[in-house]
């Protein structure tokens, strides 16, 4: 049997959908003032046979949403996409222990679980499980910015909201999934991300500024952070994998902690390579006395720094540690 799976609308409806399964656009003309979900609720929209694309849950609300239970729009297990699923509020978005979403796909493009609040998210750890559960199957977007007021018919005013990482997400499984940070305001990372499989994790951040804290450990295949203002990076920003890369862009970035290849994990005869670093700032970029960049391989990776003004005072190094440099 083949089909596709449906669209849920709880606390919003008018959501269209494009023939894939993702949102063509999101402008609700209603939304329930609160919408509460137990460990019990079960809300699916996959695909029962062997092809099709998973379906579509808006679950939103004008003051709180609480999510809880199984939510699912998975692809069907030979061909079609993964699902969208949305979960949100333009007040307070809870989730509780034990929340499972998946919008995976067997044979197809992976679906997103989006959470969303243009006013500020705050990942705390029962979040933070959920997210890290979901990423084995599924794509993650944390969204906070102006764009997110169209899910509900606009925002009265301006908003530029923040995110901040609270408890660790640690991703488990071989699928390649994404997390993405999409922040009107700054994004903090005060926890570690990482992967048991660290070729299989993406992380992306867009927002107006981003600051990986002290004791903050962000670990995966590629680190991509754009921001309008300042990076600063006091905590480690480790990628490994066939192809490691990190991209970063603002207006200021500061090093002040370590970022590249993580070299312990580099021998011969495995998967991992040399990172391929690119730092652009539009004003300065500063590598501090504390500051390390490494682009350590068998062979020795690019580390790219553009900026009008530069300043080194760390480590920096390309080794190669069984071939050139």
């Amino acid at each position: 049997n083949n089909g596709n799976g449906g669209v849920i609308n709880i606390g919003a409806n008018n959501a269209k959908v494009a023939p894939d399964g993702t949102f063509a656009s999101r402008s609700p003309t209603f939304l329930a003032n609160t919408v509460a979900l137990d460990g019990n609720s079960s809300i699916d929209a996959s695909v029962i046979g062997a092809a099709g694309h998973g379906g579509v849950i808006n679950i939103l609300s004008a003051v709180k949403t609480v999510v809880a239970g199984v939510i699912n729009a998975i692809g069907g297990s030979v061909s079609g996409n993964g699902g969208a699923i949305l979960t949100g509020s333009r007040g307070g978005l809870e989730v509780l222990a034990g929340t499972s979403v998946n919008a995976g796909a067997g044979n197809g493009k992976i679906g997103t679980w989006t959470l969303l609040n243009p006013t500020g998210l705050s990942v705390d750890a029962a979040t933070a499980n959920a997210i890290a559960n979901t990423l084995t199957s599924t794509n993650v977007t944390l969204t906070t910015n102006q764009t997110g007021c169209a899910n509900f018919g606009g925002c009265q005013n301006t908003v530029f909201g923040d995110v901040a990482l609270l408890a660790d997400i640690h991703k488990s499984g071989v699928n390649a999934t994404a997390f993405t940070v999409n922040a009107g305001g700054v994004f903090t990372s005060q926890a570690n991300i990482t992967s048991a499989d660290n070729g299989t994790l993406v992380f992306l951040v867009n927002a107006s500024s981003a600051l990986i804290s002290t004791n903050s450990t962000v670990a995966a295949s590629s680190v991509n952070i754009a921001v309008a203002q300042g990076i600063d990076i006091f905590g480690n920003v480790i990628v490994s994998g066939q192809n490691p890369l990190i991209n970063l862009a603002g207006a200021t970035i500061n090093i002040l902690g370590s970022i590249g290849t993580r070299r312990q994990s580099l021998s011969a005869g495995d998967d991992n390579g040399a990172a391929n670093i690119n730092i652009n700032a539009t004003n300065n970029i500063t590598i501090g006395s504390a500051g390390v960049v490494t682009a350590d391989g068998a062979d020795g990776g690019i580390i790219s720094m553009k900026a009008s003004t530069i300043n080194l005072s760390g480590y920096i190094s390309a080794n190669g540690l069984s071939g050139s440099g």
